[in-house]
């Protein structure tokens, strides 16, 4: 036979189930984790994450030079995709103005990061276009 406690209880799945699907559904139309960089907004969140843990590490104490490769690796991915699809804005000129900051550091400690600096010297912002470095008196302006 039918018991009550057993109807409440497909009650209460049926609706844990559907809160559990409209979860779901705003963390896979916000969230890029499930697709990444699908738009503007979803890219400017993955560059700021990316830029965020370099200087997360140059406002250590004392950070170990050469640091954050992988960081470095996936901020410069991250920069090199925004400026192909959205073109050089705010969001790309703070991410370099990161990468200046690490390899001024990295300078001062004798690591050769020659290859970062070609990488940011051959970035394309625009015809004409210049970048200005806000976060250190030793760069004020590159053109580009």
């Amino acid at each position: 036979m039918f018991k009550p406690q057993f109807a409440k209880v497909i009650v209460r799945s049926f609706r844990l189930f559907k809160q559990y699907y409209y979860e779901y559904s705003r963390f896979r139309q916000y969230s890029s984790a499930v697709y990444y960089g699908s738009n503007q907004e979803k890219l400017q969140a993955l560059l700021t994450m990316a830029y965020h843990s370099l200087e997360k590490g140059l406002s250590l104490e004392k950070p170990s030079p050469g640091f954050g490769q992988k960081a470095l690796c996936v901020l410069q991915c991250r920069i090199t995709e925004y400026l192909a699809k959205y073109g050089h804005d705010n969001y790309t000129q703070v991410a370099i103005n990161a990468l200046r900051e690490y390899i001024i550091f990295n300078n001062d400690k004798g690591v050769d990061v020659k290859g970062l600096e070609n990488y940011i010297n051959n970035l394309k912002l625009g015809d004409g276009e210049i970048a200005i470095f806000f976060f250190s008196d030793r760069w004020d302006k590159i053109y580009l």
